[in-house]
């Protein structure tokens, strides 16, 4: 399986290139929402009396998941770009 994003090709049967930039601009825009909601919810060690170690996992628990959207977000924007210089 190849890691290389596959991004649409705008042709006469397909959607317009304006609402397939639509569709992107939307999903990234709600991605960066997701994104900031991600960041101010970082887990603090006030909500984890039990000690270091879980509030350890769960702040790396806690960045894979930024890090997958930030991921997503980074798909969106080079799809999109693919898009607009066809």
């Amino acid at each position: 399986m190849s890691n290389k994003l596959q991004a649409p090709i705008v042709n006469l049967n397909g959607s317009s290139k304006d609402d397939l930039l639509a569709g992107y601009k939307w999903t990234y825009e709600a991605l960066e929402t997701a994104i900031l909601a991600l960041q101010k919810t970082m887990p603090h060690g006030r909500d984890y009396p039990d000690g270091t170690a879980t509030l350890m996992e769960a702040r790396e628990q806690h960045l894979a998941r930024l890090r997958a959207v930030i991921d997503a977000q980074r798909d969106i924007e080079h799809i999109a770009r693919a898009v607009l210089n066809q």
